[in-house]
């Protein structure tokens, strides 16, 4: 059995498990989600049919050229300092300890890295209050271990991607189901970070340029909009609609706030 399939699906819904289970009996086929889901659910495909395989692929598109996915800016929080903090300098003080300490290229990286309860080697966290990440921190660990697999020298890596590399190795050597995220996420046999490397290099990402909070109809309607686009896709691919009545279907979301939204988002993009 040979499943393609692109690792990238949202578990946020209790659907999860359901989605798992078909991944897992070999009934799904394709699947969308994050890049690590072949440590999880795609690995249980594996360890109930050896034979089965995941691979990474580009989103496909019905058109010529290369479909490009949509990303957002990647910040999921902010720190703000009380104006009466004597010492607001702390702030970048401590951000700048962990850069140093724990960033990718920071000279004591291999040092301060720690075992977790799997026996897997991990920032960490709990140490430090304040944090950020190299934002191509992944795709650098793939393309040194890519480097390292190829040239059969894995000196140069540092203490986290030996971790990944040495994974690798053991799925290599034939042990395809214990180490099975491993090769998918990080390795060179059509991974997840395989297809990621090449958007990078075309440059393909196509960047959310709507970068500040909800307008004043997201916050009351965007919650209504989206579930109905949802339900629509869905629908969609299921085969219980068809697109013929899409233009029917903007009129809907249009009615329900989309096109007040609309305004207010170009109303601040032009005001820029």
């Amino acid at each position: 059995m040979y499943q393609e399939g692109l690792i990238e699906q949202d578990f946020s819904s209790n659907d999860e498990v359901k989605a798992s289970e078909a991944a897992a009996s070999g009934r799904a086929g394709i699947q969308y989600g994050l890049m690590w889901n072949a440590n999880w659910p795609l690995n249980s495909t594996v360890q109930n049919d050896i034979e089965a395989d995941w691979v990474a692929l580009p989103i496909p598109t019905a058109v010529d050229g290369d479909a490009k996915p949509q990303i957002s800016l990647a910040i999921t929080g902010y720190v703000v300092v009380n104006k009466k903090c004597e010492h607001p300098e702390a702030v970048v003080r401590m951000l700048n300890f962990w850069v140093d300490k724990y960033g990718y290229s920071g000279e004591e990286y291999n040092v301060y890295l720690v075992k977790d309860a799997n026996d897997v080697l991990n920032f960490p966290l709990h140490w430090v209050m304040l944090k950020t990440w190299f934002p191509l921190k992944n795709l650098t660990i793939h393309n040194n271990i890519v480097a390292a697999l190829e040239s059969g020298d894995s000196s140069s890596l540092n203490a986290e991607e030996l971790v990944s590399y040495n994974d690798i190795q053991n799925y290599l050597s034939g042990d395809i189901v214990t180490s099975y995220g491993g090769m998918k996420t990080f390795g060179n046999d059509m991974s997840a970070y395989d297809t990621m490397n090449e958007y990078y290099e075309k440059d393909m990402f196509m960047w959310d340029k709507f970068t500040t909070g909800p307008t004043p109809t997201m916050g009351q309607k965007m919650s209504t909009v989206t579930d109905k686009v949802m339900e629509y896709y869905t629908k969609v691919i299921m085969g219980i609609e068809t697109t013929d009545n899409f233009d029917d279907f903007v009129k809907e979301l249009n009615s329900l706030g989309l096109d007040k939204i609309t305004e207010e988002v170009n109303e601040w993009y032009a005001g820029k």
